[in-house]
């Protein structure tokens, strides 16, 4: 593992060198951002809905999107949409808040839950860097506003042969929020 650590700070080192030499241009991710780090992948599965609104309510999320069977639910500024009448299950979703990401996948058996976290480390075996999506200015029902972007962090690791590939990404909230 060392000598991956090792290869993770020479690709910043040399990413960064390249940054600098290249002629400035526009771009939405720039390799000179790329950053050692460690990161957090824990998963597991809920069986139960119940359970399954709990966690997401205990999770302490600033920011995020849940699509539900009939409406998509945006959490904004930590403020939960209100609740409506009846079961409204959850199919996915991401939520965040300023350490971690929580990712939402609907399946067969219940839903995976994936908890997303990263620290700064420079002997850390992943590199990270923020990412913008493009994204709308607000929903057409409703008309509430929304940042133009959604933003990531995501994360690359060194896999032997094919080397530096995208194994995560993390929701980190919309347009300029933190």
């Amino acid at each position: 593992m060392k000598s991956t650590m090792h290869h993770a700070r020479s690709v910043v080192e040399t990413c960064r060198r390249l940054a600098s030499a290249l002629p400035s241009r526009p771009s939405r991710t720039r390799i000179e951002t790329l950053r050692p780090c460690a990161l957090e992948l824990e998963s597991r599965l809920v069986t139960d809905p119940v359970l399954l609104e709990q966690t997401l309510a205990g999770f302490g999320a600033h920011s995020g999107w849940l699509e539900r069977q009939s409406r998509v639910a945006l959490i904004l500024d930590g403020h939960w949409p209100a609740a409506e009448n009846g079961y409204d299950a959850v199919i996915d979703g991401e939520l965040a808040k300023s350490d971690a990401g929580l990712e939402i996948r609907r399946l067969p058996d219940g839903w995976r839950l994936t908890r997303i976290a990263d620290r700064s480390d420079d002997e850390g075996h992943y590199l990270a860097h923020e990412v913008l999506i493009p994204g709308v200015d607000s929903l057409p029902t409703t008309g509430m506003l929304l940042g133009r972007e959604l933003r990531y962090r995501v994360y690359w690791k060194h896999s032997g042969t094919p080397g530096w590939q995208q194994c995560a990404a993390r929701f980190l909230g919309f347009g300029t929020e933190s």
